[in-house]
Parts: structure tokens; sequence; C-alpha cells
């Protein structure tokens, strides 16, 4: 698959999220789909446990496939990220 961005709706990343709201607040970057993998790029106060809540998957998952363990993520920082519903 080439990368490209995929808007999802509201309703989607609810679905993939469990319903969490709490990416709406925080997680405000963007991403591309790599493969079996997203490519999650920090906004300016983006938290990974709000980037956890809009992929479905734990802070911890988050931590150990990107060898990080701050939890404020700086602007531009790339994430790879392996969503609950791509698996």
């Amino acid at each position: 698959m080439s990368d490209q961005k995929i808007p999802l709706s509201d309703a989607e990343v609810r679905n993939v999220s469990g319903g969490s709201a709490m990416w709406e607040r925080s997680a405000r970057g963007s991403f591309t789909m790599a493969g079996d993998h997203v490519v999650y790029t920090a906004a300016e106060g983006d938290e990974l446990s709000a980037v956890a809540a809009r992929y479905g998957v734990t802070v911890g998952q988050i931590q150990s496939w990107n060898s990080t363990a701050a939890d404020e993520l700086s602007s531009g920082e790339r994430l790879v990220i392996y969503p609950n519903t791509i698996r």
C-alpha cells in the first residue's frame, strides 16, 4: 500500500477508539497509512495517551513500538502505530 493520507470521520475514529472522545481534545496531529500501520505526526500539545485512545491501542504499545517514554509529544514527532482495526 502506498503512503497516502486517508481522512476518517469522527464516527470512524470513535469506533476505532472504543467510543473515547479523549482524542478530540488533544490528538490533533496528522497520519499516513503505510501498509499495516499508521505513521502519526504529532501536533503541538499532543499527548501520547490521547493518540493511543484515538487508535484503540495502549500507551505502552505505542511506547514499545517507538522506544519512547514521554507522554507529551513534540510537534512534528513521528510515531508508528498499529491500530487494532488494521491488525
